[in-house]
């Protein structure tokens, strides 16, 4: 249903060469809310399986009771159903950040004393209104980031598959995360939707829309309030971002490439807990939003004279089309990578959440088997020692040998 024609599954499940899927769209088909649109998500979907092994795919429809590929529009029923979820896909902070903070944070000419006082006072201003906190990092505080929005909601859904126990091998995060208890905008969601399968999915399309440039910056409502026009059609920055993916390589993945990327980047994640990938992943962004979606359009003013606001008029966008498509096409793909490394991170917190209810213990890269075997064996020698001890003094009080007892009644 809708205004795009869907795209039918791909025919094999074991991706081991180039995949190419035909998207059949018609212009400027428009998803209220719905980073990437279907096709994006979908090219998302296509890059994790395929740099995901056979048994991680498996395990991961297991969870969602589907497939990755499935949920290129799940976030758009969601939305249709429960209006409220349409707020976890966006970032909100107060006072909201605007690129003119990030640029005014450069360093200043040398400044006389008067005007170092103004500096000064013009500093803090921008530092309030920076990206997150002062040091351009979010966590989930009310004011860096509400508790409601993009990145409190990815945290929130991660928590649910998570084990404690294995989260302490790996530095506390500094600022904290400040995971969010719950969310406002599931309130009204019947308790039947709020169940592991649609948290995963949630996070997954989230995951998604973190590598949406334009969802990390109100200003401009989000884009909604420029007019932009390509090849003579009209619409809004914001659509147009959403629908970029279907003028690049829409869902031509080469698996072995995407394979090899991943192999390089992995190393890169792993000593790092997902929530603070997430708050990495997501100032990465945020910047891009600045130099690679609102900075070509502001020089294009200059360059026309032009003093108008970009909320002012009609912009066309043609010439910067190839860049915006390179970089969808970018985005895109490190969305799928880093989704596959999320994902195996949650399979792997099942295995030592299960391990850990059995009492089995369970080998992690961030574990020290060294530092383990030294703890164990400065446990066993004090207290074997004292063990010895304890059975020679029961004998001699007449208690018997527990090496005796032990012949007598045990079955080797």
């Amino acid at each position: 249903s809708g205004c795009c024609a869907k795209v039918g599954m791909r025919g094999q499940d074991h991706l081991k060469h180039t995949i190419a899927v035909t998207v059949l769209t018609l212009p400027w088909c428009q998803h209220v809310a719905n980073a990437w649109n279907i096709v994006g998500h979908k090219r998302i979907a296509l890059v994790a399986e395929a740099v995901l092994t056979d048994e991680q795919v498996r395990r991961v429809r297991k969870m969602l009771h589907g497939t990755l590929y499935d949920l290129a529009d799940w976030e758009s029923q969601m939305t249709e159903r429960y209006p409220e979820t349409g707020a976890l896909h966006w970032h909100r902070q107060s006072p909201e950040w605007t690129c003119e903070s990030l640029k005014s944070t450069t360093a200043a000419p040398t400044a006389t004393a008067e005007e170092s006082v103004n500096l000064f006072h013009a500093l803090t201003d921008v530092f309030l209104q920076s990206f997150g906190n002062t040091k351009g990092y979010v966590k989930c505080d009310g004011h860096s980031a509400e508790a409601g929005s993009l990145f409190c909601a990815l945290t929130y859904f991660w928590d649910h598959f998570a084990h404690d126990a294995l989260l302490t091998e790996f530095p506390t995060p500094k600022p904290p995360i400040i995971t969010p208890k719950e969310l406002t905008a599931l309130r009204n969601v019947p308790q039947k939707e709020l169940k592991p399968s649609n948290f995963l999915r949630w996070m997954i399309v989230l995951i998604g829309d973190l590598h949406q440039p334009l969802h990390w910056l109100r200003e401009y409502d989000y884009g909604r309030d420029i007019k932009v026009q390509l090849q003579g059609v009209n619409s809004t920055l914001l659509n147009t971002w959403e629908s970029v993916t279907r003028y690049g390589s829409g869902g031509v993945v080469k698996a072995e490439h995407m394979k090899k990327r991943y192999r390089e980047s992995v190393h890169a994640w792993q000593d790092k807990v997902p929530t603070v990938l997430f708050r990495d992943w997501a100032r990465d962004v945020a910047e891009r939003v600045c130099d690679d979606v609102y900075t070509p359009l502001h020089d294009a003013l200059q360059k026309a004279n032009n003093t108008r606001s970009l909320e002012d008029g009609v912009w066309p966008i043609d010439d910067f089309m190839k860049r915006y498509v390179s970089i969808g096409d970018e985005f895109t793909t490190l969305a799928g990578l880093r989704l596959a490394f999320v994902l195996s991170e949650i399979l792997e917190h099942r295995k030592h959440k299960t391990a850990h209810s059995e009492g089995r213990g369970r080998h992690h890269r961030r574990k020290n088997w060294r530092r383990n075997l030294c703890v164990n064996a400065f446990i066993a020698i004090i207290i074997v020692p004292l063990l010895l001890v304890g059975f020679w003094a029961h004998a001699q009080v007449g208690g018997g040998s527990i090496f005796c007892l032990a012949r007598t009644h045990l079955k080797v």
